[in-house]
């Protein structure tokens, strides 16, 4: 009994040391926030699709996923204006919620793929070139 406990005392001090000396915590941080960036714009882009065809009450339930765990007093004054961009249709803004949920997914592919390089200490080859268009590529697939 006690052999398993010094034994899941050594893993854990390694993977708590490997976390830390790999910069786990900016690299939680980094994928955190990039996922947060996407979700916005996709949210504009899936409200403003639904209100293009005419689904006004997604635009209500996407507010209230985005902000019932806020404080009211916060999120109310945001979540209506929110939702005054949201309900006027706009094509041209359907096309930059597109273009911009594209590329921050792909920045949210990007942070995946730093931080699994980092993890497994693998040197990145590839051209950043070929790297962002893959990760659209990811993205749309």
């Amino acid at each position: 009994m006690l052999r398993k406990i010094v034994a899941l005392k050594r893993v854990l001090y390694d993977a708590f040391g490997h976390f830390d000396a790999d910069d786990g915590w900016a690299m939680a941080s980094h994928l955190a926030i990039t996922a947060l960036m996407a979700l916005f714009p996709f949210l504009i882009f899936a409200t403003t699709l639904a209100s293009f065809l005419g689904a006004q009450a997604f635009a209500d339930t996407a507010v209230h996923i985005v902000f019932d765990t806020w404080p009211e007093q916060i999120a109310e004054p945001i979540a209506r204006e929110v939702l005054n961009v949201l309900t006027v249709q706009r094509t041209d803004l359907l096309t930059y919620g597109v273009l911009l949920a594209a590329f921050f997914a792909s920045n949210g592919i990007e942070a995946l793929r730093t931080s699994l390089n980092r993890a497994y200490r693998v040197s990145e080859t590839r051209g950043i070139i070929y790297r962002r268009v893959q990760s659209i590529a990811f993205v749309l697939i």
